[in-house]
């Protein structure tokens, strides 16, 4: 999750088995609508990097690098 999540910019992230953390994660959300809403917003914006097209392309771009050597 670190890797797609930045923490209270597009998720918000709290540690594995945490329940008071999660709590307080969803208090948060549940507590500020505006926050909610831009980190939602930002969420959708940057899953974008991990769309079908995009991996797949990054891929053919390595292998056909990796080939070319």
């Amino acid at each position: 999750p670190g890797y797609i999540i930045t923490d209270k910019i597009n998720g918000l992230l709290f540690p594995v088995g945490d329940q008071a953390a999660l709590v307080n994660c969803m208090r948060s959300i549940a507590d500020d609508a505006g926050f909610a809403d831009r980190i939602s917003k930002q969420g959708i914006s940057d899953s974008q990097r991990f769309d079908t097209s995009q991996i797949a392309g990054q891929w053919l771009s390595f292998i056909e690098k990796v080939w070319a050597k």
